[in-house]
């Protein structure tokens, strides 16, 4: 499932806050012709949302980040169950979780 192919795919809403977001940045892009630009204030966040839906078919997350340096800013990638609880937590820049420059979780 497509979360973003140079647009929100189907399905998928913007609820991110506290963010100056541009979904269809050109000047920085990795593999098609638009990509998503977010300037995140404290406590911010890009949150893509789609209603509920099975998982059990889908094994990982894939995504490419760029941060803007000297910062380094703590960012992290989790999900919701179906009653609103967070689940795993996965910072983007923990070499744990970070496997030839892509997030694990």
């Amino acid at each position: 499932m497509n979360i973003f192919t140079d647009q929100l795919s189907p399905g998928w809403q913007d609820w991110s806050w506290d963010a100056d977001l541009d979904l269809g940045a050109t000047d920085q892009v990795y593999r098609r012709a638009r990509a998503i630009r977010v300037t995140l204030r404290c406590y911010g966040a890009l949150n893509p949302w789609h209603p509920a839906f099975l998982t059990s078919g889908y094994q990982w997350l894939e995504f490419y980040i760029r941060g803007s340096p000297p910062a380094e800013p703590r960012l992290s990638a989790f999900f919701f169950d179906e009653h609103g609880s967070t689940l795993r937590v996965r910072w983007v820049n923990d070499c744990r979780y970070v496997e030839g420059g892509r997030a694990e979780f």
